[in-house]
């Protein structure tokens, strides 16, 4: 369980393998994770949510885009920082600030090198 005040990431993506890879890796790097299948149970899950540091998405999800859904979740979440985690390089959508995109498949090392922008010098991770 991430401490109080820990950031909070949301993890969007209809695999539940990479899901779970996904879940615990950010867990290690100590963010509190809300996950989620696909864009409708992200938005009800995250509805309640007061603060949002981090969105890690796949592109294609059912019922809207990761961008789509990254472009609304900045709507109320103005800083939030966003990785795309694409299955194909065609897929990719376009960037914007704090926008990056990790390619499938990827290392969780691959995963901590992304997250690793988001840390500040001393290692703690820097929430927006």
């Amino acid at each position: 369980m991430a401490p109080p005040g820990a950031p909070v990431a949301l993890l969007v993506d209809h695999e539940e393998a990479i899901r779970g890879l996904l879940a615990m890796t950010l867990r290690m790097s100590g963010y509190h994770v809300i996950e989620a299948e696909h864009a409708g149970d992200a938005i009800e899950r995250v509805e309640p949510v007061r603060r949002l540091d981090l969105l890690v998405a796949a592109v294609n999800l059912r019922g809207m885009d990761g961008a789509d859904l990254a472009s609304m979740l900045r709507m109320t979440h103005k800083q939030l920082r966003v990785i795309f985690t694409p299955d194909r390089a065609d897929d990719e959508p376009v960037l914007g600030p704090n926008m990056h995109v990790l390619m499938k498949p990827f290392t969780c090392a691959k995963l901590m090198d992304t997250l690793a922008p988001f840390r500040p010098a001393s290692g703690r991770i820097q929430a927006a």
